[in-house]
């Protein structure tokens, strides 16, 4: 309907087009989504130009999309054009400039290079916690769980189990204790104190690592026989 009455180039049809995308990424169809992502995306910088913030967030969805798909190196270019374009127009504190300096953390620490996440993370660290205050300190904690890992899985333990710890604080306030995100960050410090462990043992650092274990477990659901 908005092809017809309005055209391919109005924002209430790229709009469409992106929902549509969207709904097909929810429901696992990711390579169904792709045109429509693709669509949107193109037809965003033609109408609305590569800076404009629906432009840059197509751009964001595209990588989002292509991580999905465990495509990470493709996805990097998306997130960082988007980055720079949020960082330019809507500026550093901006919870979208944040959120794709968050998506480019995460997709480093994926692909095992955690010093340039570090160096990603804390360079926003501040933004981040101007940005996210409140009730909103949930999405500060999903930040610092990048942060707390990167630091952990290059040995800087103390640190690392600081910055978990925060996190974990934050998200289990702000989604819950058995929220995905929150399970995550569990998952991320029983690693961190396996590791510490192993660089120094006979610290307690295993016994913590049982502790987290444990509450791990709890959030687990159960398997049948």
């Amino acid at each position: 309907g908005c092809r017809r009455v309005l055209g391919d180039d109005h924002p209430d049809t790229m709009a469409s087009i992106n929902n549509m995308g969207f709904l097909l990424k929810s429901m696992g169809k990711l390579d169904e989504a792709m045109p429509y992502y693709r669509e949107a995306q193109d037809g965003n910088r033609r109408v609305r130009g590569d800076s404009h913030p629906d432009t840059l967030t197509s751009i964001s969805n595209m990588g989002a999309l292509l991580q999905s798909m465990g495509k990470l190196d493709e996805a990097m270019p998306y997130f960082r054009e988007a980055l720079d374009g949020r960082r330019r127009v809507l500026g550093d504190d901006s919870s979208y400039t944040l959120s794709s300096l968050n998506w480019i953390g995460y997709l480093l620490n994926k692909l095992g290079k955690y010093e340039d996440a570090i160096e990603e993370l804390r360079a926003g660290e501040s933004a981040a916690r101007r940005a996210w205050t409140g009730p909103n300190t949930r999405w500060l904690g999903n930040y610092l769980a990048k942060l707390g890992e990167a630091e952990g899985a290059t040995n800087r333990f103390a640190k690392g189990e600081a910055t978990l710890l925060e996190a974990h604080k934050l998200l289990a306030e702000g989604f819950g204790d058995e929220h995905d995100r929150t399970t995550k960050c569990i998952a991320k410090l029983v690693t961190l104190y396996d590791a510490w462990h192993t660089a120094e043992p006979g610290k307690g650092y295993d016994a913590k690592a049982e502790k987290w274990r444990a509450k791990l477990a709890k959030t687990e659901p159960a398997q049948d026989d």
